[in-house]
């Protein structure tokens, strides 16, 4: 049920295309700066990395922060010990059912290559589960 946005030469261009549910950025900086412009009232954005290496600002007066919740979960690497709560942050979402999991595949770790076929294809409806066979 989840229609598919696009794909985007720029952050521009993606914020032109509209407002989104759910953003994922590791790019941080500017780019996440605009990103949080097209969250949708109620969206969520998790951010999880800062390749740019540059700060992230926003305006929370601007027009485009109206007063709805918005919701940003930040998984960086930088601070490793809030990582724990992070994850229990996330649990605590899929246990109170406000982020659900769709399992679209169960593939063996040696096709991953299929995998990433089907992702880049834009052929999956949820996350492939890739499995990794238990020594013995």
């Amino acid at each position: 049920g989840v229609r598919p946005a696009g794909v985007f030469t720029s952050i521009q261009d993606a914020r032109a295309a509209g407002e989104y549910d759910v953003i994922l950025d590791s790019i941080g900086g500017e780019t996440l700066g605009a990103a949080l412009s097209a969250l949708a009232p109620d969206g969520i954005c998790v951010n999880f990395g800062n390749s740019s290496r540059q700060p992230t600002t926003f305006n929370v007066r601007s027009s485009e922060w109206s007063f709805h919740r918005k919701q940003c979960i930040w998984m960086g690497r930088e601070v490793p010990a809030d990582c724990p709560a992070v994850f229990a942050k996330l649990a605590g979402l899929v246990k109170q059912g406000s982020l659900r999991i769709a399992i679209d595949a169960a593939l063996p770790w040696d096709r991953i290559s299929e995998a990433a076929e089907f992702l880049l294809q834009q052929r999956i409806n949820g996350k492939i589960v890739l499995t990794v066979p238990a020594k013995g």
